[in-house]
């Protein structure tokens, strides 16, 4: 296994791109329990490589707390 073999599975296994496996922020949060950042700004970028997530947090579907975002159901 090659250098660009194991970055694009490290990409794969942590959802980033884009993945249809988890079609909304909550589904992908349930899965992987809580990320984390150290300022709102990178709180949002962490998901946001992986999945659109304005729209959740305005309806409450996800939520973030003390820098992590959590499943909010």
């Amino acid at each position: 296994m090659n250098l660009v073999d194991i970055a694009k599975l490290r990409l794969a296994n942590q959802h980033i791109g884009r993945d249809e496996l988890f079609p909304c922020p909550s589904e992908l949060l349930g899965h992987m329990g809580a990320l984390q950042a150290q300022d709102h700004a990178m709180a949002k970028c962490v998901m946001g490589v992986r999945l659109p997530i304005e729209a959740a947090i305005e309806r409450g579907e996800i939520i973030r707390t003390h820098l992590a975002f959590c499943c909010g159901k």
